[in-house]
């Protein structure tokens, strides 16, 4: 996958969050998954293929960061993918915001 079809990926993921924006009740919650994704549209080396996994990653990165925690399953309930996938890419997605600075190692690897 080049870098372009990844931002394609990533722009899709931030329309989906604006979808999904009705069901998120925390708008700092919702900004903090906004900064991952334009941040994401600017590393290389995250392949996935799907934007709801790539948005999900995000958005559960932002609820730990935030203290707006919620469960790994919770996450994958609201975008309709599997904890398995959630488990796997989420940390992958955090490990390259980590390596750009973009997120604390506090904010991963807490599950």
């Amino acid at each position: 996958m080049n870098k372009n079809d990844f931002s394609d990926k990533v722009e899709k993921a931030k329309e989906l969050l604006r979808e999904k924006k009705s069901s998120i009740s925390e708008e700092e919650l919702y900004t903090t998954a906004q900064f991952f994704l334009y941040d994401l549209k600017f590393i290389k080396g995250v392949n996935c293929n799907n934007p709801l996994v790539i948005l999900a990653s995000c958005f559960y990165i932002a609820t730990v960061r935030t203290g707006y925690r919620r469960t790994q399953k919770e996450v994958a309930d609201l975008f309709g993918i599997s904890e398995s996938s959630l488990n796997r890419n989420y940390r992958i997605i955090g490990k390259k915001l980590l390596d750009h600075d973009c997120i604390n190692k506090s904010d991963i690897f807490l599950y």
